[in-house]
């Protein structure tokens, strides 16, 4: 039974039992005589026992939950089981659980189920939970629903011994990057005397190699990595950008856009990590806030870096360019990738200023108001991917 049909039938009996109890009113004032008196007051006593009932079993009622980790990672099933249990000596007839569902799910559990248990019986449930976002929230019994014996009331109340789950961002292994080959794409198509082939000057990349010797441009045209053969004065490697500006207040909102931000962050790092690239990460932290990796080793440091990244709900983003803008090392890139939520005037002017200086820019926005996913280039070294906050970035980036 759905649990507007359920009401509906207590809110049925409960106009029965008034019904009946006027009945009694009457068959008093016409009898008066012991049976009607009994029938009164058995009518009448009814309601306050069934209210007593459901006080003494919420006071008696033990739950017992346990999360195998707290901490825990975006999609990843974690070992979590709960306990009802009857530890007096009176039947507990009708008890739900409800589960927290906005942020976090709990595998094989059929919902609406009433536990009816006896002095001294237990019902014990072994499953999963999984979270859906990064961030720190409750997990778990959200609260408790028990029904008299009658079916005339129930009380609900909230689960006081809450789990909370501290939620790391899923990381996701990337075989290629779209965006980069789009661009290059472009470059060769409309740009005049664009070569695709390697530059004379460079060499297949070998173990060993100094990565700062990594020719970008000719990589990205090879779709394979190439050295200088001699130091040229072409600006080099790659420079990350995650806008850490909060920009909703419901938890609904901004958990969702978050975690996919955070998504997209690591999964580009980890893609030039994995393939022992060189890459500089920028944020806001209050401060402007930086790492810096060069191969695979130095990705579980990055891994830790994006998850204690947080959102600001004051940061404000000409401020975090300005920041960006005043650091040298900034400029040292030919790449820059920035995930951001919404393009603002302030990183649009920046990614036009990157452009006029020879750099390849692509910026990813998380932004489900935007329902063509394609890539999309508004310049020859500007491209534009648009991330959904339900996407796979294994199909998409």
């Amino acid at each position: 039974m759905s649990g507007g049909q359920g009401r509906n039938a207590m809110r049925m009996r409960r106009i029965f039992l008034a019904g009946m109890w006027i009945v009694s009113l009457i068959f008093i004032s016409f009898f008066g005589n012991a049976a009607s008196y009994g029938f009164f007051w058995t009518v009448t006593l009814i309601g306050p026992v069934s209210l007593l009932y459901l006080t003494a079993v919420i006071l008696r009622f033990k739950l017992y939950q346990e999360l195998e980790s707290r901490d825990c990672t975006v999609g990843q099933p974690v070992p979590y089981f709960f306990v009802l249990q009857n530890e007096d000596r009176f039947a507990f007839t009708s008890i739900q659980v409800r589960m927290y569902s906005g942020f976090s799910t709990v595998e094989e559990l059929p919902e609406g189920i009433e536990y009816a248990l006896l002095p001294g019986d237990q019902f014990r449930w072994r499953t999963n939970l999984i979270c859906k976002y990064r961030g720190e929230y409750e997990v778990g019994v959200k609260e408790i629903i028990v029904t008299d014996f009658f079916r005339l009331f129930s009380l609900r109340y909230h689960n006081p011994g809450v789990i909370k789950a501290l939620v790391s961002p899923r990381y996701v292994r990337l075989s290629a990057l779209r965006s980069l080959d789009f661009s290059t794409e472009v470059l060769t198509r409309e740009t005049p005397g664009f070569d695709a082939s390697p530059a004379p000057d460079v060499r297949e990349y070998r173990p060993g190699d100094d990565i700062r010797l990594l020719h970008w441009g000719a990589s990205a045209r090879a779709q394979r990595l190439l050295v200088r053969n001699r130091t040229g004065e072409e600006r080099q490697g790659v420079s990350l950008y995650l806008d850490t500006r909060r920009y909703f207040a419901s938890p609904q909102d901004y958990l969702p856009l978050e975690n996919k931000m955070l998504e997209v962050f690591l999964a580009l790092g980890g893609y030039f990590a994995e393939r022992d690239m060189a890459f500089h990460a920028f944020c806001v932290q209050r401060t402007l806030t930086d790492i810096q990796a060069a191969s695979r080793q130095d990705f579980e440091s990055f891994s830790r870096f994006v998850n204690g990244i947080a959102f600001l709900e004051e940061e404000k983003t000409q401020t975090a360019v300005s920041e960006v803008l005043s650091r040298p090392d900034f400029w040292n890139s030919g790449v820059f990738l920035f995930v951001l939520h919404t393009p603002t005037d302030s990183f649009t002017a920046l990614a036009e200023q990157l452009v006029q200086s020879g750099a390849l820019v692509v910026l990813y926005l998380v932004n489900d108001s935007v329902t063509d996913t394609d890539l999309l280039s508004d310049s020859l070294r500007r491209c534009i991917v648009t991330v959904p906050t339900d996407a796979r970035l294994e199909e998409l980036l």
